[in-house]
């Protein structure tokens, strides 16, 4: 499971596919045969990013699913699916985050900043695709209470940012703004 999921049960997320298992059976073969355009769930639907949400609700993210969903990103999907939770946070795998935290770019490639609180410009940074350093400052949501740091060399090691998108200790800050709902 995700971390802290691990009280979750599997029903808290995942709905009962529509149909007997018959149907279900039936209609995936005709799907294989080529004779339906779509197949269907088998016994439970995916999580969707409503069932996230849910429990995860932050109005003040900072990455917020209808932001990235603008037309403006459509590029930058094609690398990064950040439109639905899934996208980054995929179940069962034991990780928060099913990847190294280096998709910044998708977006940000033209970032520059007009009072830039850092000692090293963002502009700098990103003429030097440092992308592995995103993270060391920001949360991608924003959910933990804290403040930013305003020096590059304060910035959170990128072996302590991949451990916490793994599973380790968080270096952000315990204090969240948000926290999830206990139970779904």
């Amino acid at each position: 499971m995700t971390p802290g999921h691990d009280a979750v049960g599997c029903v808290s997320c995942h709905s009962a596919s529509p149909g007997t298992t018959r149907q279900q059976i039936q209609a995936n073969l005709a799907y294989l045969l080529g004779l339906r355009k779509t197949s269907v769930a088998f016994a439970f639907q995916a999580p969707t990013v409503a069932i996230c949400q849910g429990c995860h609700s932050r109005p003040d993210d900072t990455h917020p699913l209808h932001r990235v969903s603008e037309p403006r990103f459509a590029d930058a999907l094609k690398s990064v699916a950040a439109n639905t939770c899934l996208g980054c946070h995929q179940e069962h795998r034991g990780k928060r985050v099913s990847s190294r935290g280096e998709f910044c770019s998708a977006c940000h490639d033209d970032l520059s900043l007009k009072n830039d609180p850092l000692d090293v410009s963002h502009r700098t940074l990103v003429a030097q695709q440092r992308w592995s350093t995103c993270l060391g400052c920001h949360d991608y949501h924003g959910n933990h209470a804290r403040q930013v740091q305003k020096k590059l060399a304060e910035a959170y090691d990128v072996e302590a940012i991949r451990s916490y998108l793994a599973d380790g200790p968080d270096p952000y800050a315990r204090a969240k703004r948000h926290l999830a709902r206990e139970k779904p």
